[in-house]
């Protein structure tokens, strides 16, 4: 009887202590998780900043490798559409055209010259020969045109140019129509004709514009040419008065 219950005691003290030890064991457990949950926690955190810094220089890597390319890559090309703008007509350049013509030089021995400016006392910068042509581009002052000759431009008497092209019977060696003298037969002149103004021009009483009022000599009349004269006049007779008129204004 009493070895039966000195078993049952043992069996009860071997049962406590099983249930100590799992209490025991429970605790230590217990005690263990949270440091294994921080530790996680740590090890996740590592890893994500790990991440980021290796986004963060892979990016920084293509921004630089970028703006490398950028700035060694050739410049692009105009296209020639882009550049190639159109040309516009100036209305100056129109004028221009619209007043040049051809004239010729006549009325002289073997060449007029061609000068810096609209006047006699210019320098001349060549010789233009009898019945060379020339393009004329505007009057000038003076009685002079301005003209092109062989590419040169410059100013010429308009005096000793026409319209047509002179063949040799208008070369002169003196002026036609030199001065009457007593017993010589009457002299020849040739018939020329007021063009180029709106009315008429003054026949004037010496070779100058500020010359006497002669007379007027309408658009289209004759008169006889006796010679050339200075500042780019013709003498010349009108109606019986012999005067001085305007070379410009005048042609065969």
């Amino acid at each position: 009887m009493a070895e039966g219950k000195g078993r049952t005691h043992i069996v009860a003290l071997a049962a406590a202590g099983v249930v100590a030890v799992g209490i025991v064991a429970g605790v230590l457990i217990a005690s263990q998780r949270p440091e294994k949950r921080f530790e996680a926690a740590a090890l996740e955190t590592e890893t994500r900043e790990t991440e980021t810094r290796r986004e963060t220089e892979t990016s920084a890597a293509e921004t630089e490798t970028a703006a490398i390319t950028a700035a060694t890559a050739p410049a692009t090309p105009v296209t020639a559409a882009a550049t190639a703008a159109p040309v516009e007509v100036t209305a100056a350049a129109t004028v221009a055209a619209d007043y040049s013509r051809t004239m010729y030089v006549s009325h002289c021995a073997q060449s007029i010259s061609l000068r810096e400016s609209p006047t006699t006392a210019a320098r001349a910068v060549k010789q233009i020969p009898f019945a060379a042509p020339v393009t004329v581009l505007e009057t000038a002052d003076n009685g002079f045109y301005k003209v092109i000759y062989n590419g040169t431009t410059g100013y010429a008497l308009a005096s000793y140019l026409i319209n047509y092209q002179p063949d040799e019977s208008e070369r002169l060696d003196k002026p036609v129509g030199a001065v009457e003298t007593s017993g010589s037969p009457s002299p020849t002149y040739r018939t020329m004709f007021c063009v180029n103004c709106k009315e008429y021009i003054t026949l004037r009483s010496v070779p100058d514009t500020k010359g006497a009022d002669l007379a007027h000599i309408p658009l289209g009349a004759s008169v006889s040419y006796v010679r050339t004269a200075d500042n780019g006049f013709y003498e010349v007779i009108y109606n019986g008065k012999r005067g001085y008129a305007l070379a410009q204004y005048l042609s065969y």
